[in-house]
């Protein structure tokens, strides 16, 4: 299916002047009961006036909904990010704006929008929160609504995790959390920060990002929408690669544009992924040992991997593994056993590489339980450089 797109003004200002800076054209292959392939063309540019990187021509709002309505991964845990530094972010923000008042126990209530399932977060809240509301448009997900046009009640505390950089139309989406915003409410948002796309560069990749936020470029575009700056963090952003603000109902003055910043991010990130991955994916295949190793996460950056290895050694037979059931399928000749189908295949390797850094940590505790100490166990980050985990 093809990712249908138009024409739009810069999100943060409303500029029609840009310059086109690259391209990514892919085609994603989703699995949820059935297969369904999304052919974007996606080019990114760079806002004349402001600096703010996005895509334009934008995907339309309604081929959007209809990707994202089954097209992400469902999380049960909180293995994506650190539940404490959102907690502690929050907790500070709120003393910021609430200095005389506690956040638990006083009957608030909390929403988050773009939540997943994610309910070890949950139950954590519960201990700050009376009243939870989660909504997320994945249909599959486990959660209160599908729709933030669903919501009829305020909140104390509405938050959006990484859900900025995927919404097309960001003024539409500030508004109806300031309508749903208590009046000394909180709007937490937390995005990928393009200042770091250098050492992480999966936000830059990721199809369906629409918009490459840096912290300026988020703080102008909630000021003009109604929101003022109370607090912010690097530090405390639940994933290593994003920043974190807190905003209320309020005016604040607008910083100067720093697109060049903006633009040289890119630029360096997108051209070690041009140079350095492709270097790297080599190099990995032609240390590999199909026999003695596992391969773990069915996704994108293993399908790299296997492209490259059947090009240059031949057909892969070994194991794969990926925990989501619905990807059995994912490639098209190998098949992916989720880890409770293959625990005796497992034990029978020396190696195991994991596919994905952001889950790592909880891939790597999966693993722990299925063999011994004796078997290396390594991940790939965003370049393909390995980094060993036991």
């Amino acid at each position: 299916m093809k990712i249908v797109y138009r024409n739009i003004a810069c999100p943060i200002c409303g500029c029609k002047q840009h310059e086109f800076l690259k391209e990514n054209k892919k085609t994603y292959v989703q699995f949820n009961g059935a297969e369904t392939a999304w052919e974007f063309d996606n080019k990114i540019v760079i806002c004349n006036q402001c600096g703010h990187i996005y895509l334009n021509p934008s995907p339309t709002e309604e081929i959007l909904t209809e990707y994202y309505s089954s097209a992400m991964t469902l999380y049960d845990d909180a293995s994506s990010f650190n539940i404490n530094n959102r907690i502690v972010f929050l907790s500070e923000a709120w003393d910021i704006v609430h200095p005389n008042q506690k956040l638990a126990g006083g009957g608030r209530s909390y929403c988050e929008i773009g939540s997943n399932e994610c309910r070890e977060y949950k139950a954590v809240l519960g201990n700050y929160f009376d009243h939870i509301t989660c909504v997320d448009i994945d249909v599959n997900a486990d959660v209160d609504l599908n729709s933030v046009n669903s919501l009829n009640a305020k909140a104390d505390v509405i938050a959006m995790y990484y859900v900025m950089e995927h919404v097309g139309n960001i003024a539409d989406m500030l508004k109806k959390c300031y309508d749903h915003l208590n009046e000394n409410g909180i709007l937490v948002i937390e995005v990928p920060n393009i200042e770091s796309y250098t050492d992480n560069a999966s936000p830059l990749e990721l199809l369906e990002h629409v918009n490459h936020f840096s912290p300026i470029s988020l703080m102008n575009v909630c000021g003009r929408n109604g929101y003022k700056a109370v607090h912010f963090s690097r530090r405390m952003a639940s994933r290593d690669y994003g920043f974190a603000v807190a905003f209320i109902k309020g005016e604040m003055s607008l910083e100067n544009s720093i697109g060049l910043i903006n633009k040289a991010s890119v630029k360096e990130a997108w051209d070690k992924l041009e140079e350095v991955r492709p270097m790297n994916i080599h190099k990995l295949v032609q240390s590999f040992c199909m026999a003695e190793t596992v391969l773990w996460c069915a996704n994108d950056m293993c399908k790299e991997f296997l492209i490259e290895y059947e090009s240059k050694i031949g057909k892969y037979t070994g194991l794969i593994i990926d925990e989501d059931p619905r990807k059995c399928n994912f490639f098209e000749q190998e098949r992916v056993y989720t880890s409770a189908e293959a625990v005796e295949k497992i034990k029978m390797y020396r190696n195991i590489i994991i596919f994905s850094e952001v889950r790592k940590e909880v891939i790597f505790e999966r693993i722990k339980q299925l063999v011994d100490e004796t078997v290396r166990v390594e991940y790939v980050d965003d370049w393909f450089e390995i980094h060993r985990l036991q």
